[in-house]
């Protein structure tokens, strides 16, 4: 924040500040310090609340301003896309994992994502990927197929850090265990121990078939 007086001259020293950010949905708590340019105040904040994405780019906007005793100062408000942070094992879940399923058979999973202060995570299945491991065969999500080839069907999307995942296995008699990786904003892939991921599968066998019975 450049703070001048109505003739333009810049207001250095001060240690009370008569500027007051603002950010849609957000009670700002802030620090403010001079920059080496008199007059040039840096203003800092956590925000906590943040865009929702509709989309897996697509977010909505939040209107970041400073008002000097309630008027808004030039160039302000700004529209801004805050991003949620990084999952939260605790905050998130993943539900509808069955202690038993008959091979060869669809089973759907429900995954919730959100930060740790319960913003919805982005709605972009590219970046969040689960994984099933069942014997010595391990398949993801990111390698699905929509023909019944593959144990995955496409991920969806559906609104509010919400996914659904469709997946079979073929090999019979053993559990099927869950895990699940992510790219996070700063840190790159790290994994995702979601409440509830911890659940195993059984996997037993479908109905006879004589055209393997021998």
């Amino acid at each position: 924040v450049a703070l001048k007086d109505a003739y333009g001259n810049a207001i250095g020293g001060l240690t009370s500040f008569p500027f007051t950010p603002s950010l849609t949905g957000n009670s700002i708590t802030f620090t403010t310090s001079e920059t080496s340019t008199a007059g040039t105040y840096e203003v800092s904040f956590i925000p906590t609340t943040s865009s929702v994405y509709t989309g897996a780019s697509t977010a909505t906007k939040l209107n970041l301003g400073v008002t000097i005793n309630g008027n808004a100062i030039v160039n302000s408000p700004r529209l801004v896309t805050i991003e949620p942070g990084d999952i939260s094992d605790s905050m998130s879940s993943i539900v509808g994992i069955p202690a038993i399923q008959t091979a060869g058979e669809y089973m759907v999973l429900n995954v919730t994502l959100k930060d740790k202060f319960g913003n919805p995570w982005k709605q972009n299945p590219n970046i969040f990927t689960l994984i099933t491991t069942s014997g010595k065969e391990k398949k993801t999500s990111g390698a699905f197929s929509n023909s019944g080839e593959s144990a995955f069907r496409e991920p969806i999307a559906t609104g509010n850090g919400r996914f659904t995942f469709q997946l079979k296995l073929e090999k019979a008699n053993v559990f099927a265990s869950y895990s699940a990786t992510y790219t996070a904003n700063t840190r790159g892939l790290q994994s995702a121990k979601i409440t509830g991921i911890l659940n195993r599968t059984y996997i037993i066998a479908a109905t006879a078939s004589a055209s393997t019975t021998v």
